[in-house]
């Protein structure tokens, strides 16, 4: 990837990159991006544990269906979106 100066595998486990220099002041080497959201909106489990209510009031799919539009609203997209919970591509 032309923003890493190298990357290192290390077996099954995430790979160690390296971004070029100043890169690290725009893209840090964790960063969640569309590959990682594109598959946490795509699979359904992921998705129903991952979308978390602001002030700790727990999920979205915890909420009755009838008023999931609504809570919509409600949900912590900063908690719901980083890099932890929905990264996958490393």
């Amino acid at each position: 990837e032309e923003w890493y100066l190298h990357v290192r595998g290390t077996g099954p486990q995430r790979d160690t990159k390296t971004l070029r220099p100043t890169f690290e002041n725009f893209l840090p080497p964790d960063v969640a991006n569309y590959d990682d959201w594109n598959e946490f909106f795509g699979d359904a489990g992921r998705l129903i544990n991952g979308l978390v209510l602001s002030g700790g009031r727990g999920r979205l799919f915890e909420v009755p269906p009838a008023e999931r539009f609504a809570a919509l609203a409600d949900v912590d997209w900063q908690r719901s979106l980083q890099a932890q919970r929905t990264k996958t591509h490393r």
